[in-house]
């Protein structure tokens, strides 16, 4: 039997830790493209988003919050951010080689991701989908995945000729929060 979410389930924003507001609104806009949808200085927060309408990522700053050391700590992995398409993480690929961004990959058979760490350690998955139709099951029914590299000139030649204007409209809010060893703010 396949698990099904109930219909009413959904998954808002993921809030995160970071000690710099300003270093963390130029990377996750600049970088990442996100866009600012509003801003509360007093309480020091950020809502970020990606359609400037629906609340993607909230930014919580305090200079007391410490980095703990890479894998110290149960809690935070990373988030992951589901961009409609091969060309849209194609343009992200690009924008992040432009940044001089490092980053990991991942071809998981059902999705292509890319992995980064924001200024403050705080993990960062930014993934496509591959149509469902080609998701291979084995034979008790599961989802046949791996982690193989991910055809990076594949994805630059689906994004060629094509502008960076941030995230897409139809990026969809954090769709995992992948718990495990952490290095990220607490």
């Amino acid at each position: 039997m396949e698990a099904q979410l109930h219909p009413d389930t959904e998954i808002g924003p993921v809030s995160i830790k970071i000690t710099n507001m300003e270093q963390s609104l130029r990377f996750y806009s600049e970088v990442i493209g996100f866009r600012l949808l509003s801003r509360d200085e007093a309480a020091a927060t950020a809502v970020l988003t990606a359609d400037g309408k629906h609340p993607l990522l909230i930014l919580e700053a305090n200079p007391n919050f410490r980095r703990l050391p890479e894998r110290s700590v149960s809690g935070l992995y990373h988030f992951a951010v589901l961009v409609p398409d091969r060309k849209s993480l194609g343009l992200v690929l690009r924008n992040l080689a432009s940044h001089r961004i490092p980053i990991g990959q991942g071809d998981h058979l059902v999705s292509e991701a890319l992995y980064l760490n924001d200024p403050d350690g705080n993990g960062i998955e930014i993934y496509a989908d591959r149509p469902r139709e080609t998701w291979q099951r084995n034979e008790r029914g599961e989802y046949v995945m791996t982690t193989d590299p991910v055809d990076v000139d594949g994805l630059l030649s689906a994004s060629e000729g094509a502008d960076w204007n941030g995230l897409p409209d139809r990026t969809n809010a954090p769709s995992e929060i992948i718990l495990g060893k952490m290095g990220n703010n607490i």
